[in-house]
Order: structure tokens, then sequence, then C-alpha cells
């Protein structure tokens, strides 16, 4: 099946929900279950292929040897550094995303970091200015090209109507001040008591959804909730607190 935008969906709207969609189910079943290495190489090998040649979900493809690298590396890579880039990770990438966003076109660098991000900060740049910070939530709207637009601008479409792809970005435009900090708040919290409980593979979980969710919205923008576990798993472990529960 393909979408108006001739993009491969397979029953999804969009090939990169289905590329998410796949990562996470791998994530979750190397979390769930003791499976062998050569058994989950091959696993991983597949869902690389299918992503990066079916798909072309670059994405999905880095964070699924991301997470693999993670999990099947040496012991000492858990280290105490690493423990503490993990924990500032989600303020430090929503930091990094709104200062390339903020200061795309003023630094020649961050060209570079747009190109290599196939122009998402050029994109936020664009939303950004058009829909200013609130405390509160508000309506934003995605510009979709129609079919008659795709077939007149071609490969030529301005930026804006490339998708917006960016959870971090999203979230703060759409949610305001408020939602954001609080997810904010709870993602750094459920970081904390995985280190402290020592969940190596749910710690390298959270490392690898928090790097997806820079150029990927659904990972925890608000339209992804239904299909992210990633925002139930950290408002359940906020409202359980230090009571005694299983990760799932």
């Amino acid at each position: 099946m393909y979408t108006e935008s001739n993009l491969l969906s397979m029953g999804f709207s969009n090939p990169n929900v289905l590329g998410f969609l796949i990562t996470t189910i791998f994530i979750g079943f190397l979390i769930t279950y003791n499976v062998p290495f050569v058994e989950s190489l091959i696993i991983a090998t597949l869902i690389c292929l299918f992503d990066y040649i079916c798909l072309e979900d670059n994405t999905a493809f880095a964070i699924t040897v991301i997470f693999f690298a993670l999990s099947f590396g040496k012991s000492d890579l858990f280290t105490l550094s690493l423990k503490e880039i993990v924990v500032c990770m989600p303020v430090a990438l929503f930091i990094l995303s709104w200062f390339l966003a903020c200061f795309y076109g003023k630094y020649n660098w961050i060209y570079e970091i747009s190109s290599f991000l196939t122009g998402r900060p050029a994109i936020w740049n664009a939303y950004k200015d058009i829909y200013t910070i609130h405390l509160f939530p508000q309506q934003i709207q995605s510009y979709i090209l129609s079919s008659y637009q795709y077939a007149f601008f071609g490969k030529n479409l301005p930026l804006i109507y490339h998708g917006f792809d960016g959870a971090y970005i999203y979230l703060l435009l759409s949610q305001g001040i408020l939602i954001t900090a609080l997810i904010l708040y709870s993602l750094t919290y459920y970081v904390i008591h995985l280190n402290a409980k020592k969940q190596k593979k749910e710690l390298y979980m959270m490392a690898s959804m928090l790097i997806y969710a820079v150029t990927e919205s659904i990972v925890i923008a608000p339209f992804g909730y239904f299909e992210s576990y990633l925002v139930i798993l950290i408002i359940r472990k906020l409202i359980l607190g230090t009571r005694k529960t299983r990760y799932l």
C-alpha cells in the first residue's frame, strides 16, 4: 500500500510508524526474554534490512543498531559516566533540539546537521515561527500536501511540507510549557529509577528512545501517545512512586 505521497505504508499512514513499531517490539523482546546473542543478531539483522531496504527508515535502522550494540556490548561500558549521560539525556536533547530550531540559519554548522537530519531543523524553525510557545496546549496544524500539490511541486516541494518530525519540538509547541515540563521531569525520574535499580537493558532502551525522539514525533509527542509505550511507562512510574512493582 502507498500513501498519497507515494510512501510505502503497508497499512500504516507512514512507513516511519511501522519502523517505530517493529523497533520497539524488538527492544521489548530483548528486555523481556534472555535471548542468546546469535539469535538476537539474526533478528536484528532482518529488522535492519527491512527498515533500511523496504521502509527506507534510516532512524529505525540506527536505533535498532544502537540498542543491540548497547545490550550486547562489554559490561564495562556501563560506567558511571554513561549512567550520568543517560540521566541528563531528556533535558539535554530537548535543549539541543530547541537550539537547532532557534539558531537555524545563524550558524553554518547547523546547516550540516540539518542536512544529516534530512532538513528537520529547518522545519522546526519554520513551525517555531508560525506557532509561538504558550503556557497551555494549542492546536497545531501539520502542513500536508494534497495529491495535486505533490504532483505540482514534486521533489522541489517546500521543506515545511516534508512532515513535522521531532518529538521535543512538537511537544512544546502543541502542549505548552506545563505539560512539556511534566513529561521531561517524568522521563528524568524514570531514568533515575532504572539507574538506581541497575536495570541495564531498560536504561539502554530509554537511551535509544530518547535519541529516537529527536527526529520522530511519534515517540513522545501527543499524537503518538496511543502508539508509544514510553509516556505510559513514565507516567505510571511517576504515579506509583517507589512502590515495588515489576517493570511492565
